[in-house]
């Protein structure tokens, strides 16, 4: 774990929402299935909840389902395998009540996190209620965040005046060099996705890329949206919404 993830931060108490992609369906080329990448999430809501958040969990259409491999034991941590297994773990509890996102009311969260996955891909470039929730969050200066793959709704949402959320701003995710590293360029290429640099330019955002061979956490924060690079960001991103949310 990152050094800097171990650090502590003084509690308080708020409202987060974690977004999930509702797609879980085919993707690697063994027949395993993609969608929410666990790892992820259980840093999200491990940092959050220990700092006093009450956290939901919502999708567009109030279902998920795991990227097959991201529950593999290469890809997380035995501690995170356990709570995933406990019934009454409170991420557990929290799952089986996933919402509909269309059924939130924006006003009662104080950040919105959107978690990553290649699932995202497949369904954040056409997530009519997930844009309507960012927008909203957006318009009342919110803290906005995402992870990995999870910036695809903040480039493909757009805001009052037809600009992207994250239209010159600073923002990071997921690059082409990580697709190679994970194994999955050439599917991502087989389906035709763009790559997340030429959307996020597209959106006309300032993406920062990662540095060469970095495979920690690496965050950019720009006033109310903060942005991680990789599933490895996830912790680092809850802090720095815990942080904002603190000193804003």
């Amino acid at each position: 774990m990152d050094g800097t993830v171990g650090q502590e931060i003084p509690s308080l108490s708020g409202r987060a929402l974690i977004l999930v992609t509702s797609y879980n369906g085919p993707f690697y080329d063994d027949g395993d299935l993609t969608g929410v990448y666990y790892p992820e999430i259980y840093g999200l809501f491990q940092v959050l909840e220990s700092n006093g958040f009450d956290v939901d969990f919502a999708s567009d259409t109030g279902e998920y389902g795991f990227d097959c491999k991201s529950l593999q034991e290469s890809c997380t941590t035995k501690e995170a395998l356990d709570v995933l297994d406990d019934p009454k773990s409170m991420l557990v509890v929290k799952l089986k009540t996933i919402s509909r996102l269309s059924r939130l009311n924006p006003d009662d969260y104080d950040a919105v996190i959107v978690s990553g996955g290649y699932g995202c891909y497949f369904n954040y470039s056409h997530c009519k209620d997930g844009r309507e929730f960012m927008r909203a969050m957006f318009r009342k200066n919110k803290t906005i965040a995402t992870v990995a793959e999870g910036v695809l709704l903040l480039a493909y949402t757009t805001r009052d005046d037809g600009h992207t959320l994250c239209w010159n701003r600073r923002i990071t995710s997921c690059t082409w060099r990580d697709s190679i590293q994970n194994g999955v360029h050439d599917i991502l290429k087989r389906l035709h996705f763009p790559s997340i640099e030429d959307i996020s330019n597209e959106s006309g955002a300032i993406f920062q890329n990662p540095p060469v061979f970095h495979t920690d956490g690496f965050v950019v924060e720009d006033g109310n949206i903060i942005t991680g690079s990789n599933r490895n960001s996830a912790e680092l991103v809850a802090q720095k919404v815990v942080e904002n949310l603190k000193y804003n």
